[in-house]
């Protein structure tokens, strides 16, 4: 039995009948769902994207996908410290969506008479996570490769029509340079040391603490955790800077759910063949599931 963790790419096909939750995970299968795709689902709303974001919600409830923490929260346990205080229930936001019979309704406030709770969606705040947080990765990426690929700068414009020529990237010794670089011990401890510091960003920590050996055995495993996220995020930089991809708005969050990949046992669902084409590049094909 497999935990399945779906993009939100996935629970579009699923709303839309493109494909079944038999295809997703089998019978004995958990499938889970990222607080990242509740985001993504409920930015942006309009009416002519609504049916389908609603459609989508409701493939999350009707397939009994299970909510993940968010991966502050999921990285603070994971390193074994303890959260400062109870996670945010995303699944309310997909209850509201999936019942909701129109856009205007979702954003007043969805009435659940069983429950004796009426639900709404600040359209507002998701629509600024995407625009600050995902925009923020993209400007992120654009300036590692700004700083590593000459020309680059001068070449990339926001226009893709006033770009002139193929996209710059690195070549000969300075591309073996790079790919060098990644594959130094110190390349991979920086990545599992960024993870170990987002843990502490929702964490609650006693003024004396002192490491117990629990504490450290669950380091340990969570080094081990984050090792696929590690590698994943390596061949996707590798990618930027040797070949002819650049950044996009959605690249973050699918990204992300490759930090709940903690084991064989933790599958990412995707529909996106790139994904498997960067974690087959990694040596975890085996953590991903093209659907």
């Amino acid at each position: 039995m497999a935990h399945i963790v779906a993009d939100t790419n996935v629970f579009y096909n699923l709303g839309a009948g493109n494909t079944t939750r038999e295809q997703v995970a089998g019978a004995g299968d958990t499938l889970y769902y990222s607080p990242v795709s509740v985001l993504e689902i409920t930015s942006k709303l309009s009416d002519r994207t609504f049916e389908q974001r609603k459609a989508a919600a409701k493939a999350i409830l009707d397939s009994k996908a299970k909510l993940l923490l968010d991966p502050e929260s999921h990285l603070t346990l994971l390193f074994g410290n303890q959260l400062a205080e109870e996670p945010f229930d995303w699944s309310q936001a997909v209850i509201a969506t999936s019942q909701s019979p129109d856009l205007p309704t979702l954003l007043a406030g969805v009435p659940d008479y069983v429950s004796r709770v009426s639900r709404r969606v600040s359209v507002d705040v998701a629509g600024s996570w995407r625009e600050v947080t995902e925009r923020q990765w993209v400007e992120d990426m654009l300036q590692i490769m700004a700083d590593t690929i000459p020309r680059f700068r001068a070449w990339y414009n926001r226009d893709p029509k006033q770009r002139k020529g193929n996209k710059p990237r690195l070549t000969g010794e300075r591309k073996a340079e790079f790919m060098a670089e990644t594959k130094a011990e110190e390349w991979l401890t920086t990545l599992i040391k960024a993870c170990q510091d987002r843990s502490f960003f929702k964490a609650h920590r006693a003024e004396n603490f002192e490491p117990t050996a629990e504490f450290v055995k669950k380091l340990v495993s969570a080094a081990d955790g984050v090792t696929c996220y590690a590698l994943l995020y390596t061949h996707y930089l590798i990618k930027l800077v040797t070949e002819d991809m650049l950044p996009q708005m959605n690249d973050s969050g699918d990204l992300e759910l490759f930090l709940y990949a903690t084991d064989d046992n933790h599958i990412i669902a995707t529909s996106e063949k790139r994904w498997l084409d960067i974690a087959t590049r990694a040596g975890f094909q085996h953590r991903v599931r093209k659907v």
